[in-house]
């Protein structure tokens, strides 16, 4: 088996070199490893090159320097098309692969060769690597329902973590690039190719900052209430935006379920437009699009939809609720 790891990072300077000590020190080296920077604005680029030299890393290794910023999901596809590898890692300039990692992930999809994805446990810390908790996963759980992962507007299992079969990539074509986060669309299409196996060996840093793509919405407790619900709001496009690429996805398919799933994102995607404001409708026909789609609605997504912005601000105190008390 031939594994690639592709690290992309994006203004990483402070952590990189960490980043980069993680791949070079693997237990079982991967056979390709792709360095794609995405046109950094601080000196990341500067420090991924004198790495190179400091090391005189191989000709396995392949370093991209961005000139223009392609975002997160060109970036990545641009790095994907320089490897030829069966089994790709990937991860963020600022996360730490353990020494095991290669290894665990050649392990286990050698033990469980039908999967599509498996998804490992790490560890989370913060901008100084202090210990913030676990990312644990349930060990042996194969995430593969798809109706689940259309109620809940994600697969089940958490985006990182994960190492993915080239099939995921091949079959369903170049990744979206007006979407940011490339993890959303890859966990969806390795849930419909052949599942998503979960283990419970730790094999990653996770680090959690306040520069990250997603530090907003996981820092819900700091911001102004008005603040964070714009900023959701905001944010229903791109939710929107990903059912449609899932769209695409299951049309792709040939699932004996196609038509049932399609029926259901096609109502998510208008579900995200009431959501995003993009449509505005009377509070009865809300009542009325959730009496007849209940079975699709996840209870977040009830209290967003009949409250309004009162409702998105109602959710946001029971998480921090739930939040306090560890639940």
């Amino acid at each position: 088996m031939k594994i690639a790891v592709i690290l992309t990072s994006y203004n990483h300077a402070k952590y990189i070199v960490e980043a980069l000590d993680g791949i070079r020190t693997q237990y079982r080296m991967p056979d390709e490893v792709v360095v794609a920077d995405d046109a950094s604005t601080d000196n990341t680029q500067e420090i991924i090159k004198d790495y190179f030299n400091k090391y005189n890393l191989n000709s396995k290794w392949t370093l991209l320097l961005n000139a223009k910023n392609k975002g997160i999901n060109g970036n990545f596809q641009n790095a994907l098309e320089n490897t030829t590898s069966e089994v790709v890692i990937g991860m963020a300039g600022d996360d730490i692969s353990f020494p095991n990692r290669c290894e665990v992930t050649e392990k286990l999809f050698n033990e469980n060769q039908d999967v599509s994805i498996i998804v490992t446990s790490g560890v989370k810390i913060d901008p100084l690597g202090n210990y913030l908790g676990n990312v644990s996963e349930v060990n042996g759980m194969v995430y593969s329902n798809v109706m689940d992962a259309i109620k809940l507007g994600y697969p089940g299992v958490r985006p990182v973590g994960q190492a993915i079969k080239r099939e995921v990539f091949n079959f369903f074509g170049p990744l979206p690039c007006d979407v940011p986060n490339e993890d959303d669309q890859l966990s969806f299409r390795g849930l419909i190719l052949g599942g998503i196996l979960a283990s419970s060996i730790v094999t990653y840093s996770y680090r959690i900052h306040s520069s990250s793509a997603s530090s907003w919405l996981r820092d819900y407790g700091h911001k102004k209430s008005g603040e964070f619900v714009d900023l959701l709001i905001e944010n229903m496009e791109l939710r929107r935006r990903h059912f449609c690429h899932w769209l695409e996805i299951i049309k792709k398919t040939n699932r004996l379920d196609k038509e049932i799933l399609i029926s259901r994102i096609n109502k998510k995607i208008y579900l995200y437009e009431i959501l995003s404001e993009a449509k505005k409708i009377a509070f009865t026909k809300k009542i009325l699009f959730a009496t007849a789609n209940y079975q699709i609605l996840s209870y977040r997504e009830f209290f967003y939809l009949l409250g309004g912005r009162s409702g998105i601000f109602l959710w946001r105190q029971l998480k921090m609720i739930f939040k306090k008390n560890g639940q």
